[in-house]
């Protein structure tokens, strides 16, 4: 410190003293003291570098700077008078006055600033001079309120000056973070490699588990964190194990963080702070073993193990660096049991069980599964023509063909007709443990219509004839039914009626043994009756007697035949019901009609649906039939007979009867002796012989057999007839007899004439009665002799 007095002397030897004042000091400096600069509105337990709330921010200095040697050396305390300058001319205006300077610790000012960024304070820099703000009265504290938010970063700077003003002074910043908030914890649960939300442990071995949970902190990241396993089933906590485990920090960007952490098991998810660096937040824990002694570490060797169906908690404690605590604890529960299987039914929910459909979408539902400890967490299932088995099923690698569903339905759509596909399903417990596979009953997509063939109505006539399909040979009966013949000749082959196969179904076959063997017939039988007519492919006469029987083969090769029905009309098409509507036959495949409302002569048809069990339906027709009740043919001429060359001829035109089918009437005749009343010559088909010409006996006029080949001899004056028998297709005969014939074969001689005279004439003509009979008694004897005579004559022959 310096003084310069001036002494002022005038002429007459006055004089005056004026004294400056001035401190020189080019060495000594502002260095820190005792105090410290802090926000004091920081948590302590952070050690004031975090702030818990967003404002106000009051930063304290107090007794922080000084300047030792000023103060030491009391060069800012009040100057001592210097003798003889009066106050006036003293010096109390400069920098250094007379009088004591103000200060704290030699430290006379204090300007202050402040800055906020969101980045941890990396983009904070020393702001200029005229950013500081001086403090008055040389506070040294300060309250300021920024717009602060979590995350942020707030810098204060404080500038000490001495007396030496600007030239010396020192500057000093704080940082003070803003957290507000504590850490997060989410998704706290257990895992099976890709399963996640597990709070369900399939085994008593607790160190089995994998534990996994999300923490974080946004804006003062981890600085701690523990997990604990306990149980309370006595109402007081027991430790299980408790560890410490890396805050998954350390890093400096996204980019690092996501490398490090890349592998880790639900790959890198990465977070930065401003302050403290870059975390990984997704943490994964499967338990070492350790000592209880250890007292942390992982699962403790004496609790290891829990009880089935009992529950235990997963505590989580996480600290921020701003060291507020977050705790989460998870309730799980052991179940080392499978679920319990259900039932699979092949169609949509709420619908009876299916076995067949009309089209290749399927569908399927379930239930039943449960778990009484725990709950079905999901299902798989899998379609095939098979049921699938247990190994088709994993919860981490199922087969191709499964699939895995919270549903407890499943559609799926078939690539094949007629083909049966199963549904099989398999429950997972919240545990993930399986239940057994439970398959459906199978269902079928069914492409095909049911089949009707072989209706056989009682009752039906045809005129029965031969056809052929390719190369076999069949003669179809009377009765509509067909028997196959047995080596056909080629003559026999090719004279028969050709057919599709198709027309098989048409004639049922005539069979033994339970259906079991179709009748055969040897050619010659066969070949001996003509080709059948094709009208009669279809139509056929129904010999009405009071009712209807039918009966027919039906299936369905691949579902079942749900119901038949039968109806009648006048027309070919199944739309015309008008004699018989739809009747079904409680799916039977026969029917009897009684007293059906068909008039003679009606021409009907039959109608036989078959309905399968995905509803479609196939309408089998026959006819047209015609009824016939009574009617027999007649005949309207005289039959002819006679006795020609040693053989009985009998003869008649068919144009004269008459019968709807005239072409298709048979005949058969027979000889009787009217005489005798026997037959001598029973009912035959027409032949040849003499003058009598037979090619066909259907359309034959006439028949001639010789006398030889009579039962008996024709006998002289016996009469003799022939019968004549006619059949139609309703199988309905006509008798009719012939002219009779007398056999004489005796010769006539010459006879005599009388002329008798009446008794009242004899007189007048002059003839007596007893000459009369004289003659006639001569004629009489003469006759004898005669026929003695022949029969002698013969005898000798």
């Amino acid at each position: 410190m310096y003084q310069t007095v001036i002494t002022c002397h005038d002429v007459a030897t006055n004089y005056e003293k004026a004294r400056r004042l001035f401190l020189y000091d080019p060495t000594s400096s502002i260095t820190t003291h005792t105090g410290v600069l802090r926000v004091t509105t920081a948590a302590v337990n952070t050690t004031w570098a975090w702030q818990h709330s967003l404002t106000p921010i009051t930063v304290d200095w107090a007794d922080r700077y000084w300047n030792s040697f000023h103060y030491n050396n009391k060069l800012l305390e009040v100057v001592a008078s210097e003798s003889e300058v009066v106050s006036s001319y003293d010096d109390y205006e400069n920098l250094r006055p007379k009088t004591a300077i103000t200060h704290v610790w030699g430290i006379v000012s204090f300007t202050t600033a402040w800055s906020r960024d969101h980045n941890g304070g990396s983009t904070l820099s020393l702001p200029g001079t005229g950013s500081f703000v001086a403090e008055s009265d040389l506070d040294q504290t300060r309250t300021f309120h920024p717009s602060a938010v979590d995350g942020d970063t707030v810098r204060f700077w404080v500038r000490a000056y001495d007396i030496r003003d600007y030239s010396y002074s020192y500057t000093e910043s704080v940082t003070v973070h803003i957290d507000t908030s504590p850490p997060e914890i989410e998704n706290l649960w257990l895992t099976q490699q890709d399963y996640l939300q597990l709070y369900v442990h399939d085994s008593l071995d607790l160190a089995g588990m994998t534990i996994e949970w999300d923490a974080y902190d946004y804006h003062s990241g981890i600085a701690s964190i523990y997990w604990r396993l306990y149980d309370n089933f006595t109402g007081v906590d027991l430790d299980h194990g408790y560890a410490q485990e890396s805050t998954q920090g350390s890093t400096s960007s996204i980019s690092q963080c996501n490398s490090v952490y890349a592998s880790y098991a639900r790959g890198a998810d990465c977070y930065c702070t401003g302050p403290v660096g870059c975390y990984h937040k997704q943490y994964q824990v499967q338990p070492n073993v350790v000592a209880r002694s250890a007292g942390i570490g992982g699962v403790f060797d004496d609790g290891q193990y829990g009880v089935h169906d009992y529950d235990y908690w997963i505590e989580i404690t996480v600290t921020n660096h701003a060291n507020l605590i977050t705790v989460l604890t998870q309730q799980i529960t052991i179940d080392n049991s499978p679920p319990e299987g259900g039932h699979v039914m092949d169609s949509a929910t709420g619908y009876d069980d299916e076995d067949f459909r009309s089209d290749l979408n399927f569908q399927a539902h379930w239930e039943g599964f449960y778990d009484k400890e725990s709950s079905i967490r999901f299902y798989q299932y899998g379609w095939d023509t098979s049921c699938l088995s247990a190994s088709h099923f994993d919860e981490h690698n199922p087969h191709s063909k499964v699939t895995q569903t919270t549903n407890t339905y499943a559609s799926y759509s078939a690539p094949s007709w007629n083909t049966k596909y199963y549904c099989t399903v398999v429950a997972y417990n919240e545990a993930l443990a399986k239940s057994d596979p439970v398959c459906s009953d199978g269902i079928i997509a069914d492409s095909n219509t049911p089949s009707v063939t072989k209706i056989w109505v009682e009752g039906v006539s045809i005129p029965p004839g031969r056809i052929r399909v390719s190369s076999d040979v069949y003669l179809i009966t009377s009765d509509r039914m067909r028997v196959a013949v047995d080596s056909p000749s080629s003559s026999c082959w090719s004279s028969s009626y050709s057919v599709s196969s198709s027309y098989l179904d048409h004639f049922p076959p005539r069979s033994h043994d339970g259906g079991a063997t179709d009748l055969t017939i040897d050619s010659a039988t066969a070949c001996a009756i003509d080709a059948l007519d094709s009208d009669f492919l279809s139509r056929f006469y129904f010999i009405y007697d009071g009712h209807l029987y039918l009966n027919w083969t039906s299936s369905d090769s691949v579902s079942h035949l749900t119901e038949q029905y039968v109806a009648i009309g006048t027309s070919s098409s199944s739309g015309t019901r008008n004699i018989l509507d739809w009747q079904a036959t409680n799916n039977q495949n026969h029917y009897q009609l009684y007293r059906p409302n068909i008039n003679e002569g009606t021409y009907f048809y039959i109608h036989v649906k078959a309905v399968d069990a995905v509803g479609r339906y196939t309408v089998r027709t026959i006819g047209p039939g015609i009824v016939h009740k009574t009617s027999a043919p007649s005949y309207s001429q005289t039959i002819g007979f006679t006795l020609t060359s040693n053989h009985f001829k009998a003869n008649w035109y068919t144009s004269y009867f008459s019968d709807n089918e005239r072409n298709h009437l048979t005949y058969k005749v027979a000889f009787e002796d009217i005489t005798s009343g026997e037959l001598v010559y029973d009912y035959h088909e027409p032949v040849s012989g003499a003058s009598c010409t037979v090619s066909n006996p259907k359309t034959a006029t006439c028949t001639s057999i010789p006398t030889s080949s009579l039962l008996t001899e024709i006998h002289e004056g016996h009469q003799y007839r022939a019968i004549l028998q006619v059949t139609n297709l309703a199988n309905i005969t006509y008798s009719k007899v012939s002219s009779t014939y007398t056999h004489n074969t005796e010769t006539v001689d010459s006879g005599v004439i009388y002329e008798v005279v009446p008794d009242s004439e004899q007189t007048l003509l002059g003839i007596s009665v007893s000459s009369v009979f004289l003659v006639v008694v001569v004629v009489v004897v003469v006759v004898v002799v005669v026929v003695v005579v022949v029969v002698v004559v013969v005898v000798v022959v």
